[in-house]
């Protein structure tokens, strides 16, 4: 894919990364995610000799899943660690926003800073 933001900041010297983006995050986000799902799951495994999904499938019943105990704790845990309240707005931190619609259903859930 084009575009790059080189591996170190001798290399990207005046390059601006960001003019030449090929993709925003959320195109990135999506075709890593149509990449899994797509041909990393369906496509012969080295180590598997099958799909990861047949195998998947084949093993499902026997996995039991797990969801988090606390919804909240799980999601803050992929964020950087500094502590911010939730708002309706999201979670603001080093000058960004982030926020998705999955959050909706925690916000003013607690008083306490996250």
């Amino acid at each position: 894919m084009p575009g790059t933001t080189f591996s170190n900041a001798q290399d990207l010297a005046e390059y601006d990364s960001r003019k030449h983006a090929a993709l925003t995050l959320r195109e990135l986000e999506r075709y890593i995610a149509l990449d899994i799902v797509g041909s990393y799951h369906q496509s012969i495994h080295s180590s598997l000799s099958r799909p990861p999904l047949a195998v998947w499938w084949d093993h499902e019943g026997e996995i039991p899943l797990r969801l988090p105990e606390d919804r909240l704790q799980f999601w803050v845990s992929f964020l950087p660690e500094q502590e911010r309240t939730l708002r309706p707005t999201g979670i603001h931190l080093f000058d960004l926003r982030y926020w998705s619609a999955a959050l909706s259903a925690d916000v003013g859930r607690t008083e306490r800073r996250l």
